[in-house]
């Protein structure tokens, strides 16, 4: 491709490489502003393409976004191609003339169709001159003065334009017809359509939040607990969501809908993860290591319709057996269990005041009865006229 390089108002054109087995494709866009699409068709923007070789400007009318519909992207596939776009954001976040930084998701996009990403400069319109100079022709011939009715309107125009107005005729500086051209030269550096559509992912760098979770596409995805307080990259597709930390995979996930939530157990706190979870079954054995008494009585305190908005109960029992010991609480559940008392308030009074190795008061022998501690004679209610005479 014949380019120019300019420097001190000298200008002197590149070694064009017309033998060499790669493709060139400079790609711009233009814009609304550019040629007064209608606003029902502001989404679609023509990309003006041509690839070097001794006919400068033979395939610079194709409006590669207008002709097919592409997602966020070129979808022309060139044999060990080099593209050379404009620094739009789609493309390069952080435009650079040596090192620019370029969008994940393109850079993705470039791997698999397999081209290479070169960014024309800001404000230097002479990396990529040829495309810059047939933006005009583009927007006088085809835009202008167009009423579109609609996106398949203006494509199946562009097609119509490209084939026909633009493609027959006669170029100024090669005197061939575009369209003949690209069919004999051009059309065999190109590799086949692919198969299939792209799946554009979505990159985008959330923060880990206090709950062990961040937000992509309005969905909750938990990460390890290590990395609360960091923002972590995270790329979704249409069927999984991966997390990146300094370059590396920390968790993936299914692809939730919107106000979906995929929560693994081992980011969460084992000390948490059981009642964020509500997870029964592990909160009984929880209570079972410390007893077969206090697994019991777990068990029964979570036997009802809606065991969840008992844990808190069995959250206190273990608490007490923090606090007093296994043995100890063992010792009250047993007791409790054995007179059918299934309350934690009650085991919690029966440690603080010891009473869980206290035997139980037997019942009397012969049917005696025990004398009460304040028990009073009969005498005393009698009335004082009481067995008087008249």
């Amino acid at each position: 491709m014949v380019e120019v390089a300019g420097g001190l108002g000298v200008k002197v054109e590149m070694a064009g490489i017309e033998r060499s087995p790669f493709a060139v494709l400079a790609l711009d866009q233009v814009g609304d502003q550019d040629v007064g699409v209608k606003q029902r068709v502001a989404g679609a923007r023509g990309a003006v393409a041509e690839r070097g070789g001794d006919e400068p400007a033979r395939r610079n009318r194709i409006l590669a976004g207008l002709a097919t519909p592409r997602p966020r992207g070129v979808s022309l596939k060139v044999s060990k191609g080099v593209v050379i776009p404009d620094n739009m954001k789609t493309i390069v976040i952080n435009a650079d003339p040596v090192a620019p930084r370029l969008n994940d998701a393109f850079v993705e996009y470039a791997q698999a169709r397999g081209f290479v990403i070169d960014p024309a400069r800001v404000r230097r319109a002479q990396d990529k001159a040829r495309v810059e100079r047939v933006v005009p022709y583009v927007r006088e011939s085809f835009f202008r003065g167009e009423d579109f009715l609609g996106l398949d309107n203006a494509q199946r125009g562009a097609e119509t334009w490209c084939t026909i107005d633009a493609g027959l005729r006669i170029h100024g500086t090669t005197q061939r017809r575009p369209v003949e051209v690209f069919k004999a030269e051009e059309l065999p550096l190109l590799a086949p359509p692919p198969q299939s559509a792209y799946d554009l992912p979505v990159w985008c760098e959330p923060k880990v939040h206090k709950d062990h979770h961040i937000e992509v596409q309005r969905a909750l995805y938990s990460v390890p607990g290590d990395l609360i307080g960091r923002h972590v990259k995270a790329r979704a597709d249409s069927q999984l969501v991966k997390v990146f930390y300094q370059g590396k995979v920390v968790k993936v996930h299914p692809r939730k809908p919107p106000g979906g939530r995929s929560t693994d157990a081992s980011d969460l706190p084992q000390e948490k993860s059981v009642y964020a979870l509500r997870d029964i079954n592990r909160l009984k054995q929880i209570a079972a290591s410390h007893g077969a008494n206090v697994g019991t009585y777990a068990t029964r305190l979570l036997d009802i319709e809606l065991p969840w908005t008992k844990m808190r109960m069995v959250y206190r029992l273990l608490g007490l057996v923090r606090r007093f010991s296994a043995e100890r609480v063992e010792e009250a559940c047993a007791k409790a269990l054995e007179l059918d008392v299934v309350d934690v308030n009650r085991i919690a009074r029966m440690l603080d005041n010891a009473l869980e190795s206290r035997p139980a008061t037997e019942p009397s022998e012969n049917g005696q009865v025990i004398p009460l501690r304040f028990e009073r004679a009969p005498e005393e209610f009698r009335s004082g006229d009481e067995g008087s005479t008249p």
